[in-house]
């Protein structure tokens, strides 16, 4: 994210972070707990929230796989995520969650989850500020975004099965012929 959000600069992006984890804990009065994507996001997180926040926040181990991942972020009452596979975990497990994007994918998600973009950031726009109002307005919001997360986990359940089924007739009706 240092490279959309601070042009690559690692350490204002470090500090932007820990303004944004106090911001958060402000705001929720949740503990913060930072789930790395790969042995890099780990290091990073390691620099810089173990000087800066200590025993404030907790960073799971760089050596949980997919599965545990998902669980860990399937049980978070809100997720804010600055990887495309983290926002689908949380999105897709019930969880409401703030996507800071850098592709067009975290638009698109967006968008087919809940018809809007407002709890997308991008660039400039992810600051400490902006993303505490996101999580402010999840919150007070959070029974309507969980509802509405329900439903679309239901329909895309249903379409998934309806293109199954689709599938195994066109199938059927290749071997036929």
């Amino acid at each position: 994210m240092a490279r959309y959000v601070t042009n690559g600069d690692e350490a204002r992006w470090g500090k932007l972070c820990v303004e944004i984890v106090r911001s958060v804990q402000r705001v929720t009065g949740l503990p913060v707990v930072l789930v790395p994507h790969t042995s890099s996001d780990y290091e990073f997180m390691r620099g810089a929230f173990h000087t800066s926040l200590g025993d404030e926040v907790t960073i799971i181990e760089e050596d949980v796989d997919a599965r545990q991942a998902k669980w860990i972020i399937g049980r978070a009452k809100l997720v804010i995520a600055s990887r495309t596979h983290a926002a689908i975990a949380a999105l897709s497990t019930g969880v409401p969650t703030i996507s800071l994007g850098y592709s067009v994918k975290a638009r698109g998600i967006n968008e087919m989850v809940f018809g809007h973009q407002e709890y997308v950031l991008y660039g400039e726009e992810v600051t400490a500020g902006a993303i505490s109002e996101r999580v402010e307005g999840l919150c007070q919001d959070y029974a309507d975004v969980r509802g509405a997360l329900e439903k679309k986990a239901r329909e895309l359940e249903r379409d998934a099965g309806d293109a199954g089924r689709r599938l195994v007739a066109y199938l059927r009706a290749r071997s036929e012929s």
